[in-house]
């Protein structure tokens, strides 16, 4: 999430307009820069974004999902499948699913993260 938001206010207008403070960066941070930009697209629904992260979690590095692209699978399995099945009065339990493997997902960094906290007393 922090990196969108860094590359969204980096492409703003008025910073990306800086054409001499953007000419003082090395070719490698342009690369990078351009890169990442590439990777987080949007279009195709984060289409280069995904393989990157499912290879993330295969490899069982810790991998943070973006939670744009989350909830855009959830708006979409919300607005693609019914809610009940056709002809009756059943909940789509494929909807259901689906909606649970998507919240698993988002929540699956989470799950086995030792957090400590550290407590001061002034």
């Amino acid at each position: 999430n922090g990196t969108v938001e860094l590359l969204a206010a980096l492409n703003a207008a008025p910073v990306f307009r800086l054409a001499h403070s953007w000419a003082l960066l090395r070719p490698r941070d342009v690369r990078r820069f351009n890169a990442l930009n590439r990777t987080l697209d949007p279009a195709g629904a984060y289409a280069r974004y995904r393989p990157l992260l499912a290879a993330a979690r295969s490899a069982a590095a810790p991998a943070v999902p973006f939670l744009g692209a989350a909830l855009a699978d959830l708006v979409e399995l919300d607005e693609r499948w019914p809610d009940m099945r056709p002809g009756t009065e059943l909940v789509d339990a494929n909807k259901l699913h689906a909606v649970g493997l998507s919240l698993i997902h988002i929540s699956e960094p989470t799950r086995h993260a030792q957090i400590s906290y550290a407590v001061f007393c002034l």
